[in-house]
């Protein structure tokens, strides 16, 4: 009852401030991402404290006198290709979601991991233009700090860092965009407290994704940070970005080796038979490019890979138990059931999306590439966008070996990421 109040009283207090700064409401949504651990439903319908955030401000802007059209004129500005790739998005979602053989488990998904994270860029994309740009990436930049600080403090049974989250990789995967985005802007700036408050934050980030154990976050953060180096070549922090991509690989490369879970993802090359989380994945993607040729067109519906790889899994073990081992070589599937994503960004967009929904993905993140490289020339002088960039190359680069969309706050973060850099390259 008294959570009950307490919520009821932000929420209440969010709508007021929407009202009256409604761009300072719209900056708070990095606040909000975590909280979509916090779970209720209103008249049947399971939601979250993101969801109701997301909501509350969009309605108060849109009472707000002269909103709509603010609205249409925002929406004019859009470049009609982005408009184009995020309607055919959304289109084939709700496609997927009719013909869906769950739908109740797809329409939780359409609403809760399409139309509200691309509500929440909107809002995002409202609020901010090229110079508006600091006080939501600050923001972005605090709450990871404090999600990595309870991540230190919060391990599971195995000692891996999980925070929050209810794995390590989802702590992981909420930090790397942060980590990128804090280092490139923390290592390009002109010595002043801020640099050492930005050098901190990403330290103790960096740390907690040690922490994790993830390596394949710990290479995207890498990946990410080489390519920044590479593209943009900052005079003002290459020697300290080297240095960092030096002392990350180092540090991290020793403290995954002394945890031993180096000689983990190493002990299948012995040739014994053995599992773990590589020889999982290879399984998942086995299954999913499976699915796809089933499907390569339509997907199977959102949200419903985890039947439909159950299913598969089974009939393997049906095939493995028939086999004849001298005359097939017959390769006994791994009792991994419980799976609702392939670990693959582009695995997993087809199946839930099908193949128009994988093309306008890939479309929107190819053309805001274009729309970046044709923006900036050598030097570059502010790296606000830089950084965000790196931000959203980091999470396209996890995603090949995790889920890096189909979970509330990254979805979100996704759609955050997109808008802070379509508004940044407006005059």
């Amino acid at each position: 009852m008294i959570e009950f109040i307490l919520l009821t009283a932000a929420f209440i207090l969010l709508f007021l401030l929407s009202r009256r700064q409604p761009i300072v409401a719209a900056s708070l949504l990095p606040f909000f991402l975590p909280l979509y651990l916090f779970r209720f439903s209103i008249l049947a319908i399971p939601t979250n404290v993101l969801e109701i955030a997301i909501l509350i401000i969009t309605i108060a802007q849109l009472t707000l006198p002269g909103a709509v059209s603010l609205w249409k004129k925002a929406f004019a500005r859009l470049p009609p290709f982005i408009s184009a790739l995020v309607f055919l998005f959304v289109l084939s979602a709700i496609i997927s979601t009719f013909a869906s053989p769950h739908p109740l488990t797809s329409l939780g998904i359409l609403k809760g991991w399409i139309f509200i994270p691309i509500l929440g860029g909107w809002l995002t994309y409202l609020a901010v233009n090229k110079q508006g740009a600091s006080a939501i990436i600050k923001n972005l930049i605090i709450v990871g700090t404090v999600t990595a600080l309870l991540g230190l403090i919060m391990p599971d049974s195995s000692g891996r860092l999980i925070g929050i989250y209810d794995v390590p990789n989802s702590l992981a995967l909420f930090l790397v965009p942060i980590i990128t985005l804090t280092w490139l802007l923390a290592l390009t700036s002109s010595p002043s407290p801020q640099k050492v408050i930005l050098v901190t934050s990403a330290a103790l980030m960096t740390i907690a994704l040690f922490g994790t154990q993830s390596v394949a976050g710990l290479l995207a953060l890498l990946a990410s940070l080489i390519i920044g180096l590479l593209i943009w070549r900052p005079p003002s922090g290459l020697k300290f970005i080297a240095g960092a991509i030096i002392i990350i690989t180092i540090l991290g490369g020793s403290y995954l080796s002394y945890t031993g879970k180096i000689s983990y993802l190493l002990a299948p090359l012995s040739g014994s038979p053995y599992r773990n989380s590589l020889t999982v994945r290879l399984q998942l993607w086995s299954i999913g490019a499976q699915l796809i040729q089933d499907h390569p067109i339509s997907g199977i519906g959102l949200g419903t890979f985890e039947p439909a790889y159950q299913e598969k899994l089974r009939q393997r073990f049906q095939q493995f138990e028939t086999c004849d081992s001298r005359q097939t070589n017959c390769l006994q599937p791994l009792a991994e059931y419980v799976f609702r994503d392939p670990h693959n960004w582009i695995i997993s967009f087809w199946l839930n999306l099908g193949l128009l929904g994988l093309t306008a993905f890939v479309g929107l993140h190819a053309y805001l590439a274009w729309r970046i490289r044709r923006s900036y020339q050598l030097p570059v002088t502010d790296y606000q966008l830089p950084a965000v960039a790196l931000a959203l190359l980091s999470l396209l680069i996890f995603g090949l070996a995790d889920t890096i969309y189909w979970k509330n706050d990254l979805a979100a973060l996704h759609f955050i990421l997109i808008a802070l850099l379509m508004r940044g390259q407006e005059p």
